[in-house]
């Protein structure tokens, strides 16, 4: 086109993604670096709260609940991730999906026939 002009495109090879990746990772580090008590009081309290499930008797029930309750677990430690390497609408959808998985365990516990529906 006539009088139009393109601005300069950066050109991104494997090398300088890796290197831009990097450099966003060091720079939300200190997302985790500033809250790491907070995540190390978390990380035992689930641990404690999986001994309490697995002291129960096995059941249907229970499979449920672990299963639930480690989805939970997984998506909102990939939450942390995605923010520590700068993806926070990512990390967001883990946050959303670990709200939803957290709704699901208060399900089956409250009402636990719905815990047949896993079966």
């Amino acid at each position: 086109m006539v009088g139009v002009r393109h601005a300069a495109v950066t050109k991104y090879d494997l090398k300088k993604l890796r290197r831009h990746t990097e450099q966003i990772r060091r720079h939300h580090e200190v997302v985790t670096g500033n809250h790491g008590s907070g995540i190390r009081t978390a990380l035992q309290s689930y641990s404690d709260f999986l001994a309490l499930m697995e002291a129960e008797e096995s059941s249907l029930l229970k499979s449920v609940r672990q299963l639930i309750s480690l989805r939970f677990f997984n998506h909102i430690y990939s939450a942390l991730v995605l923010v520590e390497a700068g993806l926070f609408g990512d990390a967001q959808g883990c946050e959303r999906s670990a709200l939803e998985a957290f709704a699901a365990f208060q399900l089956v516990s409250l009402c636990p026939e719905y815990a047949e529906q896993y079966e």
